[in-house]
């Protein structure tokens, strides 16, 4: 492989689609951007619907203290 430099013009053309990239890829983070922000409006609008009518999110956690297991005492440990 052989290395060389680049012309002047090269140098320009090169850096001309460099910045046309620079500017799509600007557009599509924008696009997610306000996606992401319509996404988390709609869990919010949800989340509000819900506790309305009374219904709580898996989320908010089982009724039981943290320390209590689910699956019940620990086994004892055989010597």
């Amino acid at each position: 492989m052989q290395i060389t430099k680049l012309t002047p013009d090269e140098a320009r053309a090169v850096s001309e689609m460099v910045a046309r990239a620079c500017g799509y890829f600007r557009a599509i983070v924008d696009q997610f951007r306000a996606m992401a922000r319509d996404l988390i409006e709609t869990v919010r609008h949800l989340g509000e619907y819900l506790r309305r009518l009374g219904i709580t999110p898996a989320a908010a956690g089982p009724s039981r203290p943290a320390w209590v297991s689910p699956y019940g005492p620990p086994q004892r440990r055989r010597r």
